[in-house]
């Protein structure tokens, strides 16, 4: 999805394997290209890529034959729509020539797009799953002194627990660490552990429930954290306001306006934040309506009220990893 680092990691790769270079003649050079700029569609696959590797491109059909390079090619994607199954299949065409066919190559795309029949290029698939809390929160401990010059680590942390509540949910984690259990138990487990520790009888109902907010419900800020580019725009939005907005309308709306900045979509700024406001008034009515007929309390503002205690078997989630 966008924001999941594709860019970044095949800018890493290239950065990592030009260090190489640089201290071994034997290595292999990276040659890395965006795919966006192929909008003639007139234009070979072949023409274009040494366009855009400007005087390197007079080398190319040197390193190409002595497999003497990396190819790393961004956005698959973002090809002209009306031309794009054409010139995927072309690219797959040129990777499968005898002389390209041992050619190191990594090509980033979106995977809603990769779906696409015909777009497929039979390469082996490498996906980038979404961080998890572990992974969010050793994420903000190393970003925070970059964006605010303050190397304090409790700082950073204190952003991590708020994303989910705040000292409630940090209070909670104390009480599971208090039974044995470890982080990655804490943030895995579908239920509430009874054994092997017994997490159960040492939490408060309402504890509970504020686990399973934080962990589990598809609202919670750590799921929109799972994708790096909204981290980042939830740490600088915290830095700048020094507290996560209460209001969500106002919480996406920045989003939306740094998302435009991102995509270069400003002329769509009005039409598309007027749409999130409606839509926002849109759910504010209908959970006004729905707490009114059913006297249920709001569990996106008043987390653990009114909700019942379940017990339950730890059982991990195998698909994600819990270093």
């Amino acid at each position: 999805e966008p924001g999941a680092g594709k860019t970044t990691t095949l800018h890493k790769l290239a950065t990592d394997c030009l260090t190489t270079a640089k201290q071994s003649a034997d290595a292999p050079l990276p040659l890395l290209v965006s795919l966006g700029k192929w909008t003639d569609s007139s234009q070979t696959f072949a023409a274009f890529l040494k366009q855009q590797l400007a005087t390197l491109g007079d080398y190319l059909t040197d390193l190409l034959a002595s497999g003497h390079c990396i190819l790393l090619l961004d956005g698959l994607n973002e090809m002209p729509s009306s031309t794009r199954l054409d010139q995927a299949q072309q690219l797959k065409l040129w990777l499968n020539t005898d002389n390209h066919k041992q050619l190191v190559c990594y090509i980033s795309c979106r995977d809603l797009d990769y779906q696409i029949p015909g777009i497929q290029l039979d390469l082996d698939t490498i996906r980038i799953r979404p961080l998890y809390p572990l992974r969010i929160r050793a994420f903000i401990r190393d970003y925070w002194p970059v964006l605010t010059g303050n190397n304090d680590p409790n700082a950073a942390d204190t952003l991590f627990w708020d994303l989910g509540g705040g000292e409630p949910l940090r209070q909670t984690w104390l009480a599971w660490q208090r039974t044995g259990a470890s982080e990655q138990l804490f943030w895995s487990s579908q239920e509430v552990p009874c054994e092997q520790p017994d997490v159960y009888s040492q939490t408060k109902p309402v504890q509970d429930e504020i686990w399973r907010l934080a962990v589990h419900d598809a609202r919670s800020l750590y799921k929109l954290a799972a994708n790096p580019f909204m981290l980042v725009m939830l740490m600088v939005i915290y830095y700048q306001n020094e507290a996560l907005p209460d209001n969500k309308t106002v919480l996406f709306s920045e989003f939306v306006q740094s998302l435009l900045e991102r995509e270069r979509l400003e002329a769509q700024r009005e039409p598309l934040l007027g749409g999130l406001r409606r839509l926002a008034l849109g759910d504010a009515s209908a959970t006004s309506r729905h707490r009114t007929a059913s006297g249920a309390n709001d569990v996106v503002s008043r987390p653990g009220a009114g909700l019942s205690r379940c017990r339950g078997t730890v059982v991990l989630r195998q698909s994600e990893p819990l270093g």
